[in-house]
C-alpha cells in the first residue's frame, strides 16, 4: 500500500499550546489518541494519522499519512483550519515541505448527476447520483457532504489556491453543505445513492421534495468513521440514522453479533434493512413526538461485556449523553466507541424533528 504523507512545522507560537488544545478537543468528544513523548501525540483520524511534537524550541513537527491523496489533503485543510483558530489575530506560519500539485478543485470534490429519485416508505426520499472516481468515497468513511448551490444560480464550486488550500464560495454563491450517509456506493458503476429524511424542515428537504433528474451538485468527502469491526457490536439511533446503520448492518460479516436499537415515529418503522448478519435489530416507536431514547439505552444497563465496540448517532443533546455514559457508565475505551450529533433540535412544534 501506497501511503501519502506531508510533513509540516508551525512557527509563531508555542507548539505545545497546539498539541494541548488538540489534546483537550480529543479528550472532550472521546477520540482515542496515543501519546508521543512528553509533547508529542499520534492520532488516528478515521482517514489518515495525525503525529504532533515540540522539539526544544517550541516548534511543533506535524506529519499526515493517509492512503489517498484526498485524504491527505482534507487532514492539512483540518490542521490548517484549527492553526487559523489558535492564531486570534497572532502571525503564526504554518510550512508545509511539499505543497499539492496545483489543482482546480480540491482532490476530495467531485460534480454529480441525479439519475434517479424514488420515495422510501412515508419518510425518506432516495438519490441516486452518477459520477467519475468514486473509489475514494467508498472507503474510511461513510459519509460526505452534498453541496447544494443557490437555486437560480450556476454553481460556482470550491477551487484551490496558490497555498494549497481551498477557497470556498461566499456571499450569493455560497454552497449549503449538509452531510449525509452514502447509503450504497458502486465504484465500478460510478453511482451512488443517498437516503434523505423528509422531516418537513430545512434547506435540504425542500431541495429533495423538487429534485429532478439531471440536476447537477457537488459532493466532498469522505468522513464521518468508518464500519465498525469487531464480533458483537452495540448500535443505536433514531431515524437520522437508519441509513447508516443499515449501511453497517449490510456490511458485517455474517458471523457478527450485537444489537441495533432504533428508534423513530411510526411512519419510520418500515425502513428495510437486508440484515445477515447475527445482530438483533430492535425497533421502538416515538410516542407523541417525545423521545425515549436516552431511557431505552439506560434500561440495557450494564451492556454484555463481550461488546467491541458501541456506535451512536441522533440528536445532539442525546449524543452528548450517550457519550458519557458509554464512558462513564459502560466503561469503553474511547477507541471503541462512535458518537456522533446528526441534528439540534429547536423550538419549532408539531415536528418529531426539528
Amino acid at each position: 500500500m501506497n501511503l501519502h504523507i506531508a510533513f509540516a512545522k508551525l512557527t509563531g507560537t508555542d507548539g505545545t499550546y497546539l498539541v494541548e488544545q488538540i489534546i483537550h478537543e480529543l479528550e472532550s468528544t472521546d477520540q482515542h489518541y496515543e501519546r508521543e513523548g512528553q509533547n508529542g501525540i499520534i492520532w488516528d483520524t478515521g482517514i489518515g494519522v495525525l503525529k504532533l511534537n515540540c522539539d526544544e524550541e517550541g516548534t511543533a513537527n506535524i506529519s499526515a499519512m493517509c492512503e489517498t491523496a484526498a485524504n491527505l489533503y482534507m487532514l492539512r485543510e483540518a490542521i490548517h483550519f484549527r492553526v487559523e483558530q489558535l492564531s486570534n489575530g497572532a502571525d503564526l506560519h504554518l510550512e508545509w515541505s511539499k505543497r499539492p500539485s496545483k489543482l482546480d478543485t480540491p482532490p476530495n470534490f467531485r460534480t454529480v448527476e441525479l439519475i434517479h429519485k424514488t420515495h422510501i416508505g412515508a419518510n425518506f426520499i432516495r438519490l441516486r447520483f452518477a459520477a467519475d472516481d468514486l473509489d475514494d468515497f467508498a472507503k474510511t468513511g461513510l459519509h460526505f457532504r452534498l453541496l447544494l448551490p443557490p437555486n437560480e444560480k450556476q454553481p460556482v464550486w470550491p477551487s484551490v489556491n496558490s497555498k494549497g488550500q481551498t477557497n470556498w464560495p461566499v456571499g450569493e454563491d455560497a454552497l449549503h453543505t449538509p452531510a449525509y450517509t452514502f447509503r450504497n456506493i458502486d465504484p465500478a458503476q460510478g453511482v451512488f445513492d443517498v437516503d434523505i429524511y423528509a422531516h418537513g424542515n430545512g434547506q435540504t428537504c425542500a431541495w429533495a421534495e423538487a429534485a429532478q433528474p439531471g440536476q447537477v451538485l457537488g459532493i466532498s468527502g469522505p468522513g464521518g468513521g468508518w464500519i465498525p469491526q469487531g464480533e458483537s457490536l452495540f448500535l443505536c439511533g433514531d431515524e437520522t440514522a437508519l441509513p447508516a446503520i443499515a449501511r453497517i448492518i449490510e456490511n458485517l460479516d455474517p458471523s457478527t453479533e450485537g444489537y441495533a436499537v432504533i428508534e423513530t415515529g411510526s411512519n419510520s418503522s418500515s425502513y428495510f434493512i437486508a440484515n445477515n448478519s447475527k445482530v438483533d435489530i430492535i425497533r421502538f416507536t416515538r410516542k407523541n413526538g417525545h423521545s425515549d431514547l436516552k431511557n431505552i439505552i439506560t434500561a440495557m444497563n450494564p451492556l454484555p461485556k463481550d461488546f467491541n465496540f458501541a456506535w451512536f448517532a441522533g440528536e445532539k443533546k442525546t449524543a452528548q449523553f450517550v457519550r458519557e455514559y458509554f464512558r462513564d457508565r459502560q466503561s469503553f475505551a474511547s477507541k471503541n466507541v462512535y458518537v456522533a450529533s446528526y441534528w439540534q433540535r429547536t423550538t419549532l412544534k408539531n415536528t418529531s424533528l426539528s
